[in-house]
């Protein structure tokens, strides 16, 4: 039986993965890869001797380049490990508090966390097509560029960074641990790369060591990154600058800048987030749990409406009322004019969010009016919503009585206009009064204007009744 070199936890011959954090165990053969259990002399794939490869091998060594190479280029052989110079980006990420957090915690309950948050580490970075190279106590160390680079590997390494804090905010709540937070750093630089290792010592140099130190003065649940890392990934993910800092082992202070999160809409819905809010030069973090919109896909922040009731003097209540009858007449011509092109819309998925697909009937209007009723609103929210409907429906109802048809109220005072104007101007030509009009003229083009609309309204109720509008 052996020690896991990720964890520590113990592993007895013949397993190919550790049981706590997943890590593979045992030699990686030289020819293809594949995971030898401990003990083999062969590879169980190839065939490859395993034996020959674990024997010292020459070593290739980086040399300092010549003034103006930017540091390490040429290569001389001694004994140890193959390095080459790449273009890699480092993710730090450590738990915040978590010691002082476990002091009162059983120790197995504590190797339980560990573990948990160990996988889900894993599996966020490997997702994002990273690397981790180590677990260091409560941190984690993760690497891309390496074996495989790919031209986002810096907005990889910032979204799986970024995954992370919300991961372990998440985390926080299943183990009743609220003030649970991660930080991260990420930096973007060249790298000494260790082939011949998958995990343990693959890359080395300053940017390693600058990575975790961007970690160290990052704050609770966020990620901080460099400058290269920021105008490599600006156009995906927005930043904040976060100034200037002065780290261990750099002359000159580094440009620190502050990843402001992924986007909501990519974010499942009912988990909670940190979300930044930054007004008037104040920044501040909100976790904020994301809600899920019946109809659409993606998540949601919640905002939710305030009715504010206000006091108008006599004068001002006259002109308001007058104000808002015109805009209601006006609204309700509108969507007279709109119904025959609202048909195809009335009866789509999307309804709701096409203004030709929110004209509705009086059904439909009760149906929202019971939505508003039984939401979960203050009852100022639902009386201002219930009175503004009521209120609608009665103006439409008015201003459709007037419209110049018989037999509504419109057409008979229509009809009297009518008779006046033509008495007038027989009078002035010297001719006597026509009369009363013959109303049964009228009635066919009476019938064929109400059959159109009769037609339209028993659209609207069938519409109501098969695809009726809620309320999200």
């Amino acid at each position: 039986m052996s020690a896991c070199t990720e964890c520590g936890a113990a592993v007895e011959a013949g397993q190919v993965f550790c049981g706590q954090c997943g890590a593979p165990q045992g030699q990686a053969c030289p020819s293809c890869g594949a995971r030898a259990r401990q003990g083999d002399r062969f590879c169980p794939s190839c065939g490859t001797s395993l034996v020959e490869a674990a024997s010292p091998q020459p070593r290739v060594a980086m040399q300092p380049g010549p003034a103006g190479s930017g540091g390490l280029s040429s290569l001389s052989s001694s004994a140890g490990p193959a390095l080459e110079r790449r273009l890699v980006s480092v993710l730090f990420a450590d738990l915040v508090g978590f010691t002082t957090m476990s002091e009162n915690r059983d120790p197995e309950d504590v190797r339980g966390l560990l573990s948990l948050y160990f996988a889900r580490c894993r599996a966020i970075i490997e997702r994002y097509g990273g690397t981790v190279q180590k677990f260091i106590g409560d941190a984690v160390m993760a690497v891309w560029g390496t074996p495989v680079a790919q031209e986002d590997d810096a907005e990889r390494a910032v979204r799986a960074a970024l995954a992370l804090t919300q991961a372990i905010t998440a985390l926080s709540e299943e183990v009743a641990m609220p003030e649970l937070r991660v930080r991260a750093g990420v930096l973007t630089g060249t790298a000494a790369v260790d082939t011949a290792t998958v995990h343990e010592g693959i890359v080395h140099g300053d940017t390693v060591n600058t990575a975790s130190r961007l970690q160290s003065i990052a704050a609770p649940g966020t990620v901080l990154v460099d400058e290269v890392t920021r105008r490599t990934t600006e156009a995906a993910i927005a930043y904040e600058d976060s100034g200037t800092h002065k780290v261990k082992g750099r002359e000159k202070p580094v440009s620190t800048w502050t990843a402001l999160g992924n986007d909501i809409r990519d974010t499942p819905a009912h988990r909670t987030v940190p979300v930044v809010v930054i007004r008037n030069g104040h920044r501040l973090t909100l976790h904020v749990t994301l809600a899920a919109v019946r109809g659409r896909s993606g998540s949601y922040i919640g905002i939710q409406d305030t009715t504010v009731f206000q006091r108008y003097s006599p004068i001002r209540s006259v002109t308001y009322a007058g104000s808002m009858f015109g805009q209601v007449l006006t609204g309700s011509a509108k969507e007279i004019g709109q119904l025959p092109s609202a048909i195809p819309h009335l009866f789509a998925k999307n309804r709701a969010s096409t203004s030709a697909g929110q004209v509705t009937s009086v059904v439909g209007a009760g149906e929202i009016t019971g939505s508003v009723v039984s939401a979960n609103v203050g009852w100022q929210v639902k009386v201002d919503y219930v009175l503004l409907i009521m209120a609608s429906l009665n103006i439409f109802v008015g201003a459709f009585n007037l419209l110049p048809l018989l037999p509504l109220d419109g057409g008979h005072i229509a009809v009297v206009i009518f008779e006046r104007v033509r008495a007038w101007f027989a009078r002035l030509r010297g001719r006597p009064d026509p009369g009363l009009v013959d109303m049964t003229k009228l009635v066919p083009v009476s019938v064929g204007v109400f059959g159109v609309l009769v037609f339209f309204g028993l659209i609207l109720i069938l519409a109501d009744l098969v695809n009726p509008i809620h309320l999200s």
